[in-house]
C-alpha cells in the first residue's frame, strides 16, 4: 500500500490564517509516503512569499516532489519574467523544472506548465510542449510496471460541473500522448476547485480509468466557494482510493 497526499495552490503570501500549520499538522498526523505539490507555491513569485514556502517545505514529514504554476513566474519584474522566468524557484524550491519519482510502485513526472509569455497575454494560462510529451512517454516506458502519474499545475480536462477556458494549451496531444504512455492519474491545480473523475471516455477506444484529478487550494484565501483542502490518495487493490481532507475550524479532518 502507498498513501500519497496531493497539496496544491498554496500561495504563499495569501493564505488563509492558520492554515499552513494546520496543514504540516495533519501530514505528520496521516504520515503519507509521498507528498505532490502541484504548483502556485507563492502568490507573486516574490523573494519573501518565496522564504515562506522554502520554510513550509522543509518540516514537511515526507518526500516531496512539486511543480512550478503560473503564480511562480514573477509578475510585476518584466525583465526577470523575460530572461530568468524561473530563477527564483530554482533556488528556493527545486532544480529541477520537470521532476521525477520512482519506488517500488508508483512512478511520478511532473511537467512544467508556467510560460514566460503567453499568446494574447494570457499569463494565466500554461502549456505543454512536444518535447514534454515525449520526455513523459520515454519515463513511463521505463516503469511500465508501476502505477503512473502525471502532475501538471494547469488542467488538461475540465471540472465535471463547469467548463473552464483556462485549461493547459496544447491539451489534446499531451492528453493522448499520455494515455499512450499508460498514465494511470493526472493531478492538477490552478482553479481552485476540488473534483475526482475517471475520464477515460474522452479518448476513443480507450477502457483502461484514467483519474483526473483536480487539487483545491490547500493554504490560499481566494477559496472559490470551497474550504482550504488537499488530498489523501490510497493506492491499494484495484482502484485508488480519495479523500478529501478540508480545514475546519482551523483543523484539517
Amino acid at each position: 500500500m502507498t498513501k500519497l497526499a496531493f497539496i496544491t495552490d498554496l500561495h504563499f503570501g495569501r493564505q488563509t490564517a492558520g492554515a499552513a500549520q494546520a496543514l504540516l499538522d495533519d501530514l505528520r498526523q496521516q504520515k503519507p509516503d509521498l507528498i505532490l505539490i502541484g504548483g502556485d507555491v507563492t502568490q507573486r513569485g516574490l523573494g519573501y512569499q518565496y522564504r515562506e514556502c522554502q520554510k513550509f517545505l522543509a518540516e514537511l514529514p515526507a518526500p516531496w516532489l512539486s511543480v512550478i504554476g503560473n503564480h511562480d513566474v514573477p509578475a510585476w519584474n518584466l525583465l526577470e519574467r523575460f530572461t530568468m522566468p524561473y530563477r527564483a524557484y530554482q533556488k528556493f524550491v527545486t532544480r529541477e523544472l520537470n521532476p521525477t519519482f520512482v519506488n517500488d510502485t508508483i512512478a511520478v513526472q511532473g511537467i512544467n506548465s508556467a510560460r514566460r509569455f503567453m499568446r494574447d497575454w494570457a499569463w494565466e494560462q500554461g502549456e505543454i510542449s512536444g518535447w514534454q510529451i515525449e520526455m513523459a512517454q520515454e519515463f513511463f516506458a521505463a516503469h511500465s510496471d508501476k502505477f503512473k502519474i502525471l502532475m501538471v499545475h494547469h488542467p488538461l480536462t475540465h471540472p465535471p460541473d463547469q467548463p473552464t477556458k483556462i485549461l493547459v494549451r496544447n491539451r489534446d496531444n499531451a492528453l493522448r500522448g499520455f494515455v499512450a504512455a499508460g498514465v494511470d492519474m493526472i493531478c492538477t491545480g490552478h482553479l481552485h476547485r476540488t473534483s475526482v473523475r475517471d475520464v477515460a471516455s474522452l479518448i476513443p477506444d480507450h477502457t483502461k480509468p484514467l483519474w483526473a484529478l483536480m487539487g483545491g487550494t490547500a493554504l490560499c484565501d481566494r477559496l472559490r466557494g470551497e474550504r482550504n483542502s488537499y488530498w489523501e490518495i490510497m493506492l491499494a487493490g484495484a482502484e485508488p482510493q480519495f479523500t478529501r481532507r478540508e480545514l475546519v475550524d482551523g483543523r484539517f479532518l
